[in-house]
């Protein structure tokens, strides 16, 4: 698997390069909508949540 991975990816991202802050933004997109939407949510919600999300 490794093989054919390293045999099909020419060009890998560059240390801070277009890809990795595409990433990043998307991630604290994510992070900003999560917060935004279950800033409502009661005690019994959250535990539900944390456990769902735990495993």
């Amino acid at each position: 698997m490794l093989d054919f991975l390293s045999s099909t990816t020419e060009n890998s991202p560059k240390i801070f390069g277009f890809v990795h802050f595409l990433v990043l933004g998307i991630f604290i997109a994510l992070i900003i909508a999560i917060c935004v939407f279950l800033r409502k949510t009661s005690e019994k919600q959250n535990k539900i949540i944390l456990l769902f999300f735990g495993f």
